[in-house]
């Protein structure tokens, strides 16, 4: 499950922002709040950036074993798998049983109709036992919610259908 107090506490627990920040210690990731600092106001959450390529080159240095312990790689990687949250997205047009290490990021609507973020990255299993890597912003839409998931789940479905189809 996805839970922003849980997030919070962890990210005191490890020492605050800047320390995430700084481990993580590059230009194409800012971290300057925490969840319940991104829901102040509505530009808040903008403090917060990445990039789609930065969040792949991140996981290939997770699923490589380069980030974290082995034991804490494998226990995020079984937890990424298990998620229930945002199973319309990366997940949402493969194949059934496809094995999907992946993390949601989710913005509210403001009350012009305009949701800040909808999006997944995530390790995509194919049927030869390798792997892909695949991050999917949809930022500052106007999409209804269920539609920008579907995009992120067509996008990863002609991904898939690229690599399984060779």
């Amino acid at each position: 499950m996805s839970d922003n107090n849980l997030c919070d506490i962890l990210i005191r627990l490890v020492g605050g922002i800047k320390t995430v920040d700084d481990f993580i210690g590059n230009s194409d990731f800012i971290i300057k709040n925490d969840e319940e600092g991104m829901h102040q106001n509505w530009d808040a959450q903008f403090l917060n950036t990445t990039t789609p390529n930065f969040s792949n080159q991140l996981l290939k240095r997770f699923l490589k074993k380069k980030l974290l312990t082995k034991k804490s790689t494998k226990f995020l990687y079984k937890t990424m798998v298990a998620t229930s949250v945002g199973q319309n997205r990366i997940k949402g047009k493969l194949p059934t049983k496809t094995e999907v290490a992946h993390r949601t990021g989710s913005s509210f609507t403001n009350d012009e109709g305009l949701t800040g973020a909808i999006n997944d990255i995530g390790i995509v299993k194919l049927p030869n036992g390798k792997y892909f890597i695949i991050s999917v912003f949809v930022h500052n839409t106007t999409e209804k919610f269920k539609d920008g998931e579907e995009i992120i789940a067509d996008i990863t479905k002609v991904v898939w259908d690229y690599y399984t189809k060779k």
